[in-house]
């Protein structure tokens, strides 16, 4: 069977004003009303990259963010058959922020 997914990517951009980021997870939802994540389990590739970033304030960011994720998992897999309350949930949580974890702007995949 087909399934239409939204996905979006996470971002660490902790100085806006450069506007680099670093790519650290993504977030998906497929047509049948499954939520899924991923987050990037390391450290070294952001540490790595912003070397005058003490290490622990992306740490907690990331946590912060799991968690979250890991809230509206449980809602989605509660409201499952919900497709337009689904579809709400995941334009909330990829809209735009001033926050050092953005999303990228939404994209589209077919898969198995």
């Amino acid at each position: 069977m087909k399934y239409v997914c939204n996905y979006s990517i996470l971002r660490f951009l902790p100085y806006p004003e450069t506007g680099e980021f670093v790519n650290i997870g993504v977030v998906l939802l497929a047509s049948n009303g499954e939520f899924h994540y991923q987050l990037d389990r390391t450290r070294q590739r952001v540490t790595r990259f912003f070397k005058t970033l003490d290490h622990k304030i992306y740490l907690r960011a990331r946590d912060e963010v799991r968690a979250e994720l890991n809230r509206l998992e449980g809602f989605f897999a509660e409201r499952k058959g919900e497709m337009g309350t689904a579809i709400g949930a995941f334009k909330h949580l990829i809209h735009p922020r001033e926050t050092m974890m953005r999303f990228s702007n939404p994209g589209s995949i077919g898969t198995e």
